[in-house]
């Protein structure tokens, strides 16, 4: 989340609910499923 947190649109307060999957998740995956949700919802202010 640290990653993408720069590149979230301003005035936008996120509330995330991880389900079980995410704890066999590595960083890696879970960081590019976060990414690719902000991106279709149209929360990141950064291409």
């Amino acid at each position: 989340m640290r990653r993408i947190l720069p590149d979230v649109a301003a005035g936008r307060d996120l509330l995330l609910i991880a389900r079980p999957p995410l704890i066999a998740s590595t960083l890696e995956e879970t960081d590019a499923a976060l990414h690719n949700l902000l991106q279709r919802a149209k929360l990141l202010s950064a291409p």
